[in-house]
């Protein structure tokens, strides 16, 4: 009676695996399958910039508040990131992103822009 109880559980305890590893699992087209958690990467609908509209943009908000630099790279169709205030340095992803303009903050204004 234990033994069919034991095979019983470890069949469940199979199926439920399989059914959690099937939501991992590749698309069918061979790509991997989407994730539900919200990432920084560039969509076809945003915006993008050229290296040298991008790096221009970099050199010319060094020097701005945090608010106003924000706010131009914002009109010119960018996004930022601060990645180190007040010497305190931010963990940040690695990916590239043409359109993103990195800053460090100190004491409230742009002392280093960068592209990525």
């Amino acid at each position: 009676m234990i033994t069919k109880h034991v095979r019983i559980v470890a069949a469940g305890a199979v199926l439920a695996g399989a059914a959690l590893l099937t939501g991992c699992g590749n698309g069918d087209d061979g790509t991997p399958a989407a994730s539900s958690s919200s990432t920084t990467q560039q969509t076809a609908e945003e915006p993008t910039m050229d290296d040298a509209k991008a790096q221009q943009l970099a050199t010319s908000v060094v020097g701005m508040t945090e608010d106003d630099a924000v706010k131009a790279v914002a009109d010119a169709g960018g996004t930022t990131r601060v990645v180190e205030r007040d010497g305190e340095k931010f963990a940040v992803t690695m990916d590239l992103n043409p359109s993103r303009i990195n800053l460090t903050v100190t004491d409230g204004k742009v002392t280093k822009a960068t592209v990525g």
